[in-house]
């Protein structure tokens, strides 16, 4: 179990009382912005657009809950018996004459790994019994545990039937924010808050402000696009990009900015007026919490057809704001499920059946990590199609919209990878003693691996 961390989530509402009927372009955009009702302990109850920051960051529903996960006794087990004939690691040590032996998990077994999950995915946040918190994600499945950075809470499930916390620290540690046209902002507390729950925009709802899109050109000449997060925070276009040049202090909205190139030592700034700026970061400024470091800072991109992406500063050539082509909205995401294709090895045999990668993924709204030239790849597995490793070691992925990339220097894409786990006869939900003799599952070990296709699971087939 990782050591305890603080859950900050801190949420700006653009209350239910609606401004006049905004720009076309503003209504396309207020699907992509997370929606909810907040509900207090003390019977307040607010609803609109949300904001997550400190901690977790995210304000559109392509945005990942990030954390990490404690790998299951289950898949611990099916990979000993796989790859060590079930025999666990034998420790000895001589003590004053005495040999003491005992068994250990193998060291080269983790007993945790990173996890995300996008709020697309997600139907609730609500305080339990106990005073921690319960994460509900729509659809249904097992329960896995996710630390998450920024909570004060230890172990928290996730599942697709619900996350628990088993904090007693008294709920949210969080910030909420009511923009409510009119009036001015509330801010309510998270250790009053009592329930979050997401869904759709009420039609005709338009948010105060929308989230920041564009085009991110790495210095390979590749090019991404999806919402922007600068360093993890979510950018709204009423946020401020802040640089120095000859003259004065810049604080430019994002509203107003056209492309930001990076330069040595700073940024040229193009607005969508088509003047431009030369700013470095000012030396021993101190910024407001509203104001974006955006100086030598990782540039995160949400695309809802891949996952998430980071360019570092360092390879960034232009990002190129626009608004998306069109908007994704809650229902675009919907109900996630288990991993089901096949899985062919390099002799050329097939396995068809539920998937568990590297021995701990088998969820649709898992990740699969993985860099290429630099740039951070966090690919959600229920968006890809294919998975090809070549004879010279090389992994490629394809997306479902036909894109592909080549991905090295992560387990979940090289050596380290502890196999592909393939369970023809039982879905994550059906399955009773993983990992024992008998149970109807095959193993193939990374080197031994070819290709993985995904598709849906066949109607009947179970999870």
């Amino acid at each position: 179990m990782l050591p305890p961390l603080r859950l900050l989530l801190a949420l700006g509402v653009a209350c239910a009382a609606f401004p006049p009927a905004a720009p076309s372009n503003l209504h396309a955009q207020s699907a992509d912005r997370i929606w909810g009702r907040v509900l207090t302990t003390e019977g307040d109850e607010y609803e609109g657009f949300l904001e997550f920051s400190r901690g977790q960051s995210a304000a559109s529903w392509a945005d990942v809950l990030v954390g990490s996960r404690e790998i299951s006794d289950d898949n611990y087990n099916a990979w000993l018996l796989a790859v060590h004939d079930g025999r666990p690691a034998v420790r000895t040590v001589d003590v004053r004459g005495y040999r003491v032996s005992w068994e250990e998990r193998y060291r080269d077994f983790a007993t945790e790994t990173r996890t995300g999950i996008r709020f697309g995915h997600l139907a609730a946040l609500a305080r339990d019994d106990d005073g921690g918190i319960e994460v509900v994600q729509r659809g249904a499945g097992d329960a896995v545990t996710v630390d998450v950075p920024g909570s004060r809470t230890g172990g928290v499930s996730v599942s697709p039937g619900g996350v628990r916390t088993t904090s007693t620290t008294g709920g949210l540690r969080a910030r909420v924010t009511v923009d409510t046209p009119g009036e001015e902002q509330v801010v309510v507390s998270g250790r009053v808050i009592e329930r979050i729950e997401f869904g759709a925009a009420r039609p005709g709802a338009a948010p105060a402000a929308t989230r920041v899109h564009g085009s991110v050109e790495d210095r390979f000449g590749r090019t991404f696009t999806g919402f922007i997060s600068w360093s993890g925070a979510p950018v709204l276009q009423s946020d401020r990009f802040l640089g120095r040049d000859d003259d004065d202090l810049r604080r430019f909205p994002f509203a107003e900015i056209s492309v930001v190139e990076s330069r040595f030592g700073g940024a040229w700034v193009t607005l969508a007026s088509g003047e431009g700026f030369d700013l470095y970061r000012p030396l021993g400024s101190r910024y407001r919490q509203s104001d974006i470091r955006w100086y030598r800072r990782t540039i995160r991109i949400a695309d809802p057809g891949l996952g998430t992406v980071e360019v570092g500063w360092d390879d960034l050539h232009a990002l190129r704001l626009h608004p998306p082509s069109a908007g994704v909205g809650y229902d675009d995401f919907g109900e996630t499920g288990p991993l089901y294709g096949v899985v062919t090895s390099r002799s050329g045999e097939e396995f068809e059946g539920w998937i568990r990668w590297d021995a701990d993924e088998e969820w649709t709204w898992d990740q699969l990590n993985g860099t290429s030239d630099n740039v951070e790849f966090d690919v959600e597995f229920g968006r890809i199609r294919q998975i090809v490793q070549s004879d010279d070691g090389h992994v490629r992925i394809t997306l479902l919209d036909g894109r592909n990339y080549e991905l090295s220097d992560s387990n979940d894409v090289g050596g380290d990878n502890w196999g592909i786990f393939v369970f023809p006869n039982a879905g994550p939900l059906e399955r009773e003693g993983v990992g024992q003799q008998g149970t109807d599952w095959h193993h193939i070990a990374w080197e031994d691996f070819g290709e993985a296709r995904f598709r849906a699971a066949p109607e009947g087939a179970g999870s």
